[in-house]
């Protein structure tokens, strides 16, 4: 957002700040920033400077949160999130594997500008730079290469062929078309060939199959972050390291070694390979390998981080002695992460900031420059147009520029107009650069929370994360029906229940599994194609009953990693929204014929679109009934 890096600049601790990182006076601690002043100096940070930055939080939360608001303030920022490593041989989802190879492939190639992640995600080991980079390809349309050669590329890039593509990281080839369905693409891409030439590039639908849009190029990138193009010469490295074991469960480790050294060597794909992570790379690497030498570092809460990181590595030492108990690992196959230490060290030896609320007696790195900023946190403005004139009378009366964010496009001009017919000082404005003091600028957009900056003599208010508040009301008529399957006792083997990310399965029954030597209770969920997924017990608000439409009994079951689920919510939200504007259009000829008012200039309808989010956690049908219940309770409180 161009009016904070200005207004930043009057700033005398940006100032400082500028100053200190120009002269590589790092790394330099900045406190008295709360979770959207954070958003506001890093977004102003990397717009003034244009280079990339790497922001590394407490918790998968707290990132969520801070990318959504560096993309409201017009930052290219993406998640980078971490995941679970597979030791064990057998059917393994890849999906959050997929999202961070996606991740790292628009970073390293610039176009995005600012990754978040979680202490976790930052420390796991994932594939080099220069690994990424020389399995990356790019094809054109009209370039000599054969299917087979194409094929050949994707095997050695760990896609998995497939019948039908409808996932991401599989092919599937029908003679001299080829369908492919790369990590970081939004949607599956179809190459045709002409003899040993492209000849079309195009996407399509996974659902229909059919082409949508053509394009010029494709790009095909790793599709697993545990890469071997030499295999049968890897497997002499492990024969190495299995000749070289010693101890109680040698055995054991040797067995498993053994089986997977033969699989190697008969090019056999497997699906363990992440247990290799360690030593399958010259130099163990990172998220932060990726970093440029001149990009910013943004270490958000460190004491939270290493707290975090403590509980993290108590459970990991736990786990570990059961893996190597039972064979699964091995010595030197038993670390996945970098240290914290390591993490510091990185700090150390770049432009690293620290990003505090309160400030702290000490860091574990030598600080070069410590800042402390005067900012105050706002709530978000709940749609009364008393309070919102209260709350700007004070900052005038203090001499500030006002901005606010009023949502949608129509409710920023609604809200404009509604203030300068009380007289107020405001005016509507699709992107301001500035606000001049005693002034209130009024545009699109939504951030999590306001922000006063007394320094600056800058106000923001924003109204659209009132959006949270409707989503917890919906989530409270969607507990009962949880509570009702919390017993289990009420589900028979065979019922449909939908998993909030995995989508629509059968439910068949609940089992107990040993689990290095921990007996818990599991419930077992059955998907297309026979795949199955094991839910804890301990998880059971992720699952509930299926109440959606049966057409002749039968219900098409989701496929574990594929993206019809995906797909059929975005197709839900897309018709929800249709649903509730003839929901609105219907509602008010019907109050008008019995004779009600129904202004248009209500607050709840002026602002249906900045309080409306579709909340993606919930069953299709469930939403759209809640919905439409919403809607009635609104235009019934209205009329």
């Amino acid at each position: 957002m161009r009016l904070l890096t200005n207004a930043f600049q009057n700033l005398p601790e940006y100032t400082a700040l500028i100053t200190a990182l120009r002269e590589k006076r790092t790394p330099i601690a900045c406190t008295g920033l709360t979770g959207i002043h954070k958003a506001a100096l890093i977004s102003a940070l990397c717009e003034q400077s244009e280079k990339p930055a790497i922001v590394v939080c407490g918790d998968e939360s707290e990132g969520n949160r801070l990318q959504s608001d560096l993309e409201s303030l017009g930052i290219e920022t993406l998640f980078y999130p971490a995941r679970d490593f597979t030791f064990l041989s057998g059917t393994a989802s890849h999906e959050y594997e997929h999202q961070r190879i996606g991740v790292l492939s628009r970073f390293a190639e610039g176009s995005c500008k600012v990754l978040v992640c979680s202490i976790e995600g930052a420390l796991q080991l994932t594939l080099p730079p220069e690994v990424l980079k020389n399995h990356t390809k790019e094809f054109c349309s009209g370039e000599d290469v054969s299917p087979e050669s194409l094929e050949s590329l994707l095997l050695s890039c760990g896609y998995e062929r497939a019948e039908q593509v409808d996932g991401s990281g599989q092919f599937s080839r029908r003679g001299g078309i080829l369908d492919l369905y790369p990590p970081e693409s939004a949607s599956p891409m179809r190459i045709e060939f002409w003899g040993d030439q492209i000849d079309t590039i195009s996407h399509f639908d996974a659902v229909t199959q059919r082409r949508t849009d053509s394009v010029e190029r494709v790009k095909i990138v790793p599709a697993v972050e545990a890469l071997t193009d030499h295999p049968k010469i890897f497997a002499k490295t492990l024969q190495k390291l299995m000749s070289s074991l010693r101890g109680k469960a040698a055995p054991k480790q040797k067995e498993v070694l053994k089986e997977q050294i033969d699989g190697l060597l008969n090019e056999i794909r497997l699906s363990c390979m992440d247990k290799f992570l360690p030593i399958l790379y010259p130099q163990k690497a990172t998220l932060l390998s990726y970093l440029p030498q001149d990009g910013f570092l943004f270490l958000s809460e460190p004491a939270r981080q290493k707290e975090r990181l403590r509980a993290l590595t108590t459970q990991w030492g736990e786990d570990l002695k059961a893996y190597l108990a039972e064979g699964t690992l091995c010595r030197t196959l038993d670390s996945f992460s970098i240290s914290y230490e390591d993490l510091l060290s990185k700090a150390e030896n770049s432009s690293s900031i620290f990003l505090d609320v309160f400030a702290h007696g000490s860091y574990d790195v030598p600080l070069r420059v410590l800042l402390n900023f005067t900012a105050r946190q706002l709530a978000a403005w709940g749609g009364s147009m008393e309070l919102l004139q209260e709350d700007l009378s004070a900052m005038l009366h203090q001499g500030e520029a006002c901005l606010i964010l009023a949502g949608t496009q129509r409710s920023a001009k609604t809200v404009a107009s509604d203030l300068a017919a009380l007289n107020m000082p405001a005016y509507y404005s699709e992107e301001p650069t500035e606000v001049q003091k005693n002034m209130i600028a009024v545009m699109p957009g939504t951030l999590s929370a306001g922000m006063e900056w007394p320094g600056m003599a800058l106000g923001i208010i924003t109204h659209g994360k009132l959006m949270q508040g409707n989503r917890q009301r919906v989530n409270s008529k969607k507990d009962p029906n949880r509570q009702a399957i919390s017993s289990l006792s009420e589900l028979s083997v065979g019922d449909y229940v939908v998993h909030d990310i995995h989508g629509i399965g059968v439910f068949d029954g609940i089992h107990k599994i040993d689990t290095h030597g921990i007996v818990k209770d599991y419930i077992k969920i059955r998907y297309a194609k026979n795949d199955i997924l094991y839910v804890p017990v301990t998880q059971l608000d992720l699952v509930s009953r299926y109440i959606g439409p049966r057409e002749d009994s039968t219900v098409k079951l989701s496929r574990l990693g594929g993206s019809d689920w995906q797909k059929a919510k975005t197709r839900v939200r897309s018709a929800v929204k249709d649903m509730a504007k003839e929901l609105i259009k219907l509602y008010a000829q019907r109050m008008q014929a019995k004779g009600h008012a129904f202004s248009k200039d209500t607050d709840w309808q002026r602002d249906f679109e900045s309080h409306f989010e579709f909340d993606e956690t919930q069953d299709q049908l469930r939403c759209i009934e809640e919905i439409k219940e919403d809607m009635r309770r609104r235009i019934s409180c209205a009329a």
